[in-house]
């Protein structure tokens, strides 16, 4: 049985696991291992740490939603089979606070 990974640069993707980001499940967070933020981000990150970003900046919150959306899009256009998670519920949603409620993100950085 072939190990599953990627195992050279050149190689064909045939298969991927892209997250979601609700735009309202996206939480502002804060932590100590973040002091790498540079401004703005870091300011930013501080002030509104536990708020939803769409409450701060709906526009902004949007856009992530939508890039994360369209790379998965883009990606099964190319022949890519997508995985996506399904979008946590109840316990599962606060289980993470104050650090992204239900935010699965991070196919790159919003």
């Amino acid at each position: 049985m072939a190990a599953f990974g990627a195992h050279h640069e050149w190689g064909r993707l045939r298969e991927v696991v892209i997250g979601i980001s609700p735009a309202e499940d996206f939480v502002v967070f804060y932590e100590d291992s973040q002091r790498w933020l540079l401004p703005p981000a870091d300011d930013f990150c501080r002030k509104h740490a536990g708020q939803r970003l769409i409450d701060i900046d709906a526009a902004r919150a949007r856009r992530i939603e939508r890039q994360v959306e369209a790379l998965a899009e883009l990606v099964a256009r190319e022949g890519v089979t997508v995985h996506r998670p399904g979008r946590l519920q109840g316990e599962e949603r606060t289980f993470m606070a104050p650090n992204g409620e239900g935010a699965q993100l991070y196919p790159r950085d919003p």
